[in-house]
This record gives C-alpha cells, sequence and structure tokens, in this order.
C-alpha cells in the first residue's frame, strides 16, 4: 500500500489527494450483466454462494474483464486472499468437477469460480477481506483499456506469496 508522510496532519493529507488526483483512472463503459437466476441455481447444494458486491460479477461478465483476470494476478494480495490461480468455468459445466480439479492441481478449493459471461461464486470459506480484494480486483480490472500493457505476477512470485511466513500468519489472525 501507500505510506504517504509530511510535516502535518494537513501536508500529509495533500499528499495523498495529490497521489490520487495523479492516479485516477476513468472507468470503462462495461458489457454485460450478471445471470443472479442461473448463479443460485449452480450455487445450490455446493460450497459456493454468490459475492458480497454486486459489482464483483463485472470480471465474468465484461469482456475485457474476464479475458485480463485469466491471465494472472497483478498483485501480491490477489494471490493472498484468492489463490495462486482463476478458477474457470463455462456455463455448461457442473461445478463439483471444476472444483476437484481445480484442489487436484492446487491442493485447496477455489476462492471464487468465474462462470463466463454468467458472474461469479464465492466459496463459503473466503475470508471478509477476500471479499473485500474480488471487489478490488474489479475495480482495478474496470480502469484497464483493451491493449494496454501489463505485468503480471510470475509462477514463483505467486508460489513465494503463498508460502511466504508472514502471509500464512496474518491470514490465520484474517480467519479469527
Amino acid at each position: 500500500g501507500l505510506v504517504v508522510g509530511g510535516e502535518s496532519c494537513q501536508e500529509a493529507r495533500d499528499l495523498l489527494l495529490e497521489v490520487e488526483t495523479r492516479l485516477f483512472r476513468k472507468e470503462r463503459f462495461l458489457q454485460g450483466n450478471p445471470d443472479i437466476e442461473f448463479l443460485k441455481k449452480k450455487a445450490l447444494e455446493s460450497d459456493f454462494h454468490l459475492p458480497r458486491h454486486l459489482r464483483a460479477h463485472n470480471v465474468a461478465t465484461d469482456p475485457l474483464c474476464s479475458e485480463i483476470a485469466k491471465r494472472g494476478a497483478l498483485y501480491p494480495d490477489h494471490v493472498v486472499f484468492l489463490g495462486p490461480s482463476l478458477c474457470c468455468m463455462k456455463p455448461e459445466e457442473s461445478l463439483a468437477p471444476v472444483v476437484s480439479k481445480y484442489r487436484d492441481k492446487y491442493g485447496a478449493n477455489p476462492k471464487y469460480i468465474l462462470v463466463e459471461g454468467k458472474g461469479i461464486l464465492v466459496n463459503n470459506e473466503i475470508s471478509s477481506t477476500g471479499e473485500e480484494m474480488l471487489l478490488c480486483q474489479t475495480l482495478v480490472l474496470e480502469r484497464i483499456n483493451a491493449g494496454e500493457k501489463l505485468c503480471f505476477l510470475e509462477e514463483f512470485e505467486v508460489a513465494g506469496l503463498l508460502g511466504w511466513e508472514a502471509e500464512n500468519y496474518r491470514q490465520m489472525m484474517d480467519k479469527k
């Protein structure tokens, strides 16, 4: 995160506002709407539910957001709170085999599942911070335009974050 300082609270506030102004990016016009009824039916008798924030569905319903999300993680907190990789499924697929395949590959259940063109489903085990990170991911992706050069975390960086003792401790405290 960002840390700012100054000789006074006002000076620190002014510096923060200047940084925010310089970093401001307008949201794109997004395409698609979530299919809430479809998602509710998919979630029946599973360990998944609809996300806390309706806006989080944009990751699955907007084609550019979805394309970028599928390419990997853009920042460390994404990995820490949302897992090593995105779990995607086509609308016609069944949830259980998709979750099983992900668990076999990564040794854990997915924190959320992107149902292509429909929306997302969130694992019942996700923390409240994880839910907020889903919203954060959406807010970031909504501000990225087609053709922009992006730098995704490498596999070794993702692995390092997942095995980092400080993050494991912080996650344990987050669950409490």
